[in-house]
């Protein structure tokens, strides 16, 4: 995207910049921006909001190393959203997507009732993730599946709930988190989330 750091820019200057730089990409190579606006505008958000904190616009969706030579590879586009793209159809954090790309269509619908294991109640459960974040969408698919109440919270409205998620993640905005009683799950996988709750 850019070879000097950002420092001291809004995050509207940074988002912005972002925007023209995924739009950009897109207009010289073979991919598209993801046909949901809403994805591709949250991702952009999130890089500004990278480039804001650590001065580089870094994919929102991968960890840093806290190396700056290896944390190159993570500057969108990052090093690794071809593979991603020829594999799935779409980068890590679906904001480049493939010629072809169809995003799926799924209904949710709840499978079992609202009851805890052993028919007791479910803990208090609150999911903190972002809008364009596929994996916080599969989260909370999971979750509505299998009619397990929680609460959800929108990280990029909520600097709160945001700054909970920093503080779990050593400084990252890790989308999905998750709190259940307590029990702090970053970027689980349904295999994981569906242990924590022993489900399938």
């Amino acid at each position: 995207m850019e070879n000097t750091p950002s420092t001291g820019k809004s995050l509207e200057y940074l988002t912005d910049r972002a925007r023209r730089m995924a739009v950009r990409y897109t207009e010289k190579g073979p991919y598209r921006l993801n046909p949901n606006r809403n994805v591709w505008e949250g991702v952009v958000r999130g890089i500004g909001r990278q480039a804001q904190t650590f001065g580089w616009p870094y994919c929102p969706c991968q960890q840093r190393t806290g190396d700056p030579e290896e944390d190159k590879k993570v500057i969108c586009p990052c090093y690794r959203h071809k593979e991603d793209i020829a594999a799935t159809g779409q980068c890590i954090c679906g904001l480049f997507v493939s010629p072809d790309f169809r995003p799926q269509e799924e209904t949710v619908t709840a499978v079992t009732p609202a009851v805890g294991p052993e028919g007791g109640a479910w803990p208090p459960i609150t999911l903190y993730g972002a809008n364009w974040c596929g994996h916080s969408l599969r989260c909370r698919r999971f979750l509505d599946r299998r009619g397990i109440p929680f609460t959800y919270v929108e990280v990029e409205d909520d600097p709160e709930g945001a700054q909970r998620v920093r503080d779990w993640s050593l400084g990252y905005q890790s989308t999905p988190t998750i709190d259940i009683d307590g029990r702090i799950l970053t970027e689980p996988s349904e295999e994981e989330l569906g242990r924590a709750l022993g489900v399938e």
